[in-house]
């Protein structure tokens, strides 16, 4: 899986739910990553975005008010 959000690129090669090390993080955007049960979490507070990822096929996107 590959997420880019404004300058920074997240790429999820293995089932790990581990950003890879090829991953661009740009250190002014804010992100969190967790894993929650079977899903593993990519938080931009700033961004008011939420993904959760499977880890295989199925991702849920959950966005802020500010998105409306």
């Amino acid at each position: 899986m590959f997420i880019t959000t404004g300058n920074t690129s997240l790429v999820f090669d293995d089932d790990s739910g581990n950003a890879s090390p090829s991953s661009v993080n740009n250190m002014q955007q804010i992100v969190h990553i967790w894993k929650a049960g079977t899903f593993t979490v990519i938080y931009f507070p700033v961004e008011e975005i939420t993904i959760l990822w499977d880890q295989r096929t199925t991702i849920h996107l959950q966005i802020g008010p500010k998105w409306q």
